[in-house]
């Protein structure tokens, strides 16, 4: 029955998946972003509104604080990244994005011979000034492509489901022709005793 299921979701399988990882930030770095942007969009027009009722664009501390500030949050609030694979050239691109703009180059799989399944629990705090303390914890199943000596791994799925990440890690191996393997990576020379 898995064979079924995994010919039919290797069959959907574009020759070019996309994953998007979404920001490296945590999300309350990023509702914190939000925040900020709206403060620095609030200085601009005020401060926009203040220059028109003097009748004349005035440059104060004021404008310059809440565009240095706009632009920063924004870079922060629109940060991404993600990978793409093409599986008929056997080729990647990583790349990493901020506003809508994304920067990475392809390069070939070759070194790359296996595929792993990796579980993350990601926990992120916030505390309040009484000390109230927020715990926001996600459990997330990872699919990574690793080097020979597993010391070098590309995030290339990743998933809130294990039989989900399972099934897409054995359809990548087919199509990639790579290996699904348990990570283990080999004591470097010098660490031996």
């Amino acid at each position: 029955m898995d064979e079924l299921l995994d010919e039919e979701l290797a069959r959907r399988i574009p020759q070019v998946i996309h994953n998007s990882f979404g920001s490296p930030l945590p999300k309350t770095g990023v509702y914190f972003s939000l925040v900020l942007l709206a403060c620095g969009l609030i200085l601009l027009g005020s401060d926009v509104a203040d220059s028109i009722s003097y009748g004349g664009i005035v440059i104060t501390g004021r404008f310059i604080f809440g565009t240095l500030l706009t632009v920063v949050s924004a870079f922060a609030a629109t940060l991404g990244s993600g990978v793409y694979i093409d599986t008929a050239n056997r080729k990647m691109k990583q790349y990493s994005s901020s506003f809508g703009i994304k920067r990475g180059e392809w390069r070939g799989m070759e070194a790359y011979p296996f595929l792993t399944l990796f579980k993350s629990n990601l926990v992120s705090s916030v505390q309040s000034r009484g000390g109230a303390t927020l715990n926001l914890a996600e459990t997330v199943f990872d699919v990574y492509l690793l080097s020979a000596n597993h010391r070098e791994r590309i995030l290339v799925y990743s998933c809130e489901s294990k039989e989900k990440a399972d099934q897409m890690a054995r359809v990548l191996g087919k199509k990639l022709e790579k290996q699904v393997v348990i990570y283990n990576p080999k004591s470097s020379s010098r660490r031996r005793r």
